[in-house]
């Protein structure tokens, strides 16, 4: 009994001995011993090797693991390990507090070891009992370490992903010399990926003669490939942006000069046209040849050259090449683009717009109390079926209030061709739908719009009533403009509409009570003058000729101005035993009304030459000088002042209202929209004949629901009111009001 409890007790010390080791085994696993070689997969010591650690001994193990490390800081601190010695121990620790923290902390795993003793114990009793029992636990988790080879392969992987990826892109950002670096990049990781056997000096070097490199570009390649997997960037290539090259655009005045030329031009510019007009833009500067020589100053390497061009007398032609052209108008904010109908920035907030802009909105909003306005009419399932009458209080009184209704009308033109068909469609790779060239025939439609639907006479008015009176259904004018068809819209095409056809038409459907407001831009047709106006444009410096004769004139009688001397502009001579009437000339108007002096000539003039060479001249007066030739002086006469159109003086003697919008405002044109849809519409029933859109327009433009008219209306209130809140054109809180030019959006619709 007594040799049966010894060899126990021996074989529980064998055992108790091997768990020891063991333990020091896996902990060396766990925390890196500081060697320099890749980590190895550490063994598990099996379960049949594992006995009852005691918790004393499991504080023995760890204070013996903090004793170790704190020898080894020791150590190294007083030898003092080199700094590349260090930065790889960070590293490696990094990646075992890595490892550590997937398999659970040390305590943790020491007690599920404990656990396995104690289940193992538990079962050699059972076994002397003779009893089946078993105590269930959960298995230990094994550290697996990933390759490092095959770690650096899954990251370059990705890397080249990423980079082919940019590379193929539409919109790739490199472009030139840097997505040359790129796609070396590319090069060597694919490289690097099929060999991995071979270093990276020698897939650098391989790459590098590939593209007709040298040395030095095999270095910057090992460099660009670390810079890419670190940071997903390469250097950008400095070639061409040293300091010691400048541009002739740093020079303001030939910057100016370039603005101007290309403002002057306008859709002719070019990048071709631009490099062969440069020198000619120069030589129109006061100071070209000061200009040429400051530029000249900042390279170094020709000034030489430039010395003995001028010993020579050789002149060197200041010019530029195409390319060049193109980086400059890139540089200066211009781009190669599709010119679509919008907004016209340039003017749009130019001083004396944003003034008339300001007396515009003014005007709109006395006329307010006095505006006619309509609402919907809903049905039980709230769905739209008609406008009506907005009723509210009329007011007497002020500028505008006489007792009668005031209805907005807007005109405006716009043309449709036979050809403009649907601006995009599904096409197969490779494909493209056939179209004939060119826009085709077209027609002129001009149109007019209230707030509630297209000018025109109600429905319930028969066609005998409007035959009777000689008036039309509505209001809108269909022509088809060519050399072979109609000819060309004329201003005098559309005042003979506004007053043959569309008065007549508003005065039938709203009656006497009701007067219109019509609103036109300001193109040159609306603003064309009659016969016998006051235009200094047409007047002659002397009397007689080919000048028309024009209706009298005024002037003020007195310094204050309180009178008023009537001036015939022409004078009656007898020819042929009958009287004729003979226009004076400027010369003799400034004559009577003492404003000519001698010397005084009749217009300004500035002379210019284009690119070809060609001299021209066109009238040019300075700015702020009112008195500087005859014609600026009759210009800024009062009565030719005070003149109006030809439009707005027969709308106004019929005892309606005319106001024009203001110059490059089409977003307060709610007809814009209008035309807008339609087109939208008459693209999408294109048959690529001009029968089909003869049939196609009209049908379109009068199927327009009134109830969409009224929203657009509605819109172009909204933008009016931010401008009379102070609001600038592209600010965040006007763009909620204004969208885009013609472009409809679709809660607009249901708004």
């Amino acid at each position: 009994m007594s040799e049966g409890l010894e060899r126990e007790q021996q074989q529980q010390h064998q055992q108790t001995m091997r768990d020891e080791g063991d333990v020091e085994l896996w902990e060396a696993s766990v925390i890196d011993s500081g060697d320099e070689e890749e980590d190895r997969v550490s063994e598990v010591p099996d379960e049949d090797r594992l006995t009852v650690i005691e918790n004393g001994d499991v504080d023995k193990v760890r204070q013996w693991w903090k004793e170790q490390e704190l020898q080894t800081r020791m150590v190294e601190t007083k030898t003092g390990p080199h700094e590349r010695t260090v930065r790889r121990h960070k590293q490696k620790e990094r990646e075992h507090a890595k490892h550590v923290a997937g398999m659970g902390r040390i305590d943790s795993m020491l007690r599920r070891m404990a656990q396995l003793n104690e289940n193992k114990r538990r079962h050699e009793e059972a076994t002397l009992d003779d009893e089946n029992e078993e105590v269930d636990v959960e298995d230990i988790e094994v550290l697996n370490y990933e390759d490092q080879e095959e770690k650096a392969k899954r990251k370059m992987r990705n890397d080249l992903e990423k980079l082919v990826h940019m590379l193929k892109s539409k919109r790739c950002p490199v472009v030139g010399q840097d997505r040359e670096r790129h796609e070396m990049v590319r090069d060597f990781m694919r490289m690097k990926l099929k060999n991995w056997s071979v270093s990276r000096k020698e897939c650098s070097h391989v790459v590098a003669m590939g593209r007709g490199k040298g040395s030095f570009v095999e270095r910057c390649l090992l460099q660009w490939v670390r810079s890419w997997q670190q940071s997903g960037v390469v250097e950008r290539s400095r070639r061409g942006r040293h300091s010691k090259v400048v541009s002739w655009l740093e020079d303001e005045r030939v910057a100016m000069k370039v603005r101007e030329w290309i403002k002057m031009k306008g859709e002719e510019v070019t990048s071709q046209t631009f490099a062969a007009a440069f020198a000619n833009v120069l030589k129109e500067l006061e100071d070209a040849e000061e200009v040429e020589n400051l530029v000249g100053e900042t390279f170094k390497e020709v000034q030489k050259e430039e010395e003995d061009m001028r010993e020579k007398r050789v002149s060197r032609k200041v010019s530029i090449q195409a390319r060049t052209a193109r980086e400059w108008l890139n540089r200066m904010g211009y781009r190669w683009k599709s010119v679509s109908k919008g907004v016209y920035i340039d003017g749009h907030e130019r001083e004396d717009v944003v003034e008339y802009r300001k007396w515009f909105v003014k005007e709109w909003f006395d006329m307010q109390p006095h505006v006619r306005e309509w609402e919907e009419i809903y049905d039980e399932n709230g769905v739209v079926t008609g406008l009506k009458k907005k009723e509210k209080e009329r007011r007497m009184g002020g500028k505008y209030g006489d007792g009668r209704e005031i209805i907005f009308v807007t005109h405006d033109e716009s043309t449709f061709s036979a050809n403009d068909g649907r601006r995009s469609a599904w096409m197969a790779e490779g494909e493209s739908i056939l179209r004939p060239k060119g826009r085709g025939r077209g027609i002129m439609v001009s149109e007019f719009l209230t707030g509630a639907g297209r000018l025109r006479v109600r429905d319930e008015v028969n066609d005998e009533e409007l035959e009777r009176e000689g008036l039309k259904r509505d209001a809108t004018v269909y022509f088809e403009y060519g050399d072979k068809a109609e000819g060309w819209w004329k201003g005098e095409d559309m005042v003979k509409q506004v007053l043959d056809t569309a008065i007549p038409v508003f005065e039938k459907e709203f009656g006497r009570e009701c007067r219109a407001c019509f609103m036109f831009d300001n193109s040159t047709n609306h603003g064309v003058y009659a016969k016998d106006a006051l235009v200094a444009q047409r007047m002659n410096w002397n009397s007689g000729g080919k000048q028309p004769v024009m209706r009298d004139g005024w002037m003020r009688g007195d310094e204050n101005g309180s009178g008023v001397i009537r001036q015939v502009m022409y004078e009656e001579v007898e020819e042929d035993g009958q009287k004729k009437q003979v226009p004076k000339g400027m010369k003799r108007i400034l004559e009577e009304r003492g404003l000519f002096r001698d010397g005084l000539k009749m217009e300004c003039r500035k002379q210019w030459t284009d690119e070809k060479g060609q001299k021209h001249s066109r009238r040019g007066c300075l700015a702020g000088v009112e008195d500087c030739c005859g014609r600026r002086i009759m210009e800024l006469q009062a009565d030719f002042q005070e003149q109006k159109g030809m439009v707005e003086e027969e709308v106004t003697r019929r005892g309606h209202l005319v106001i024009f919008y203001p110059k490059f405002h089409c977003e307060l044109n709610w007809i814009e929209y209008f035309w807008g849809d339609g087109k939208r519409r008459t693209r999408e029933r294109c048959d690529y004949t001009f029968n089909g859109l003869r049939r196609t327009v009209p049908e379109v433009l009068e199927s327009t629901e009134k109830v969409r008219i009224l929203r657009w209306f509605r819109k172009s209130e909204r933008i009016i009111g931010a401008y009379r809140d102070g609001l600038t054109y592209g600010s965040s809180e006007f763009k909620k009001a204004y969208k885009s030019h013609r472009r409809i959006q679709a809660r607009e619709m249901e708004s």
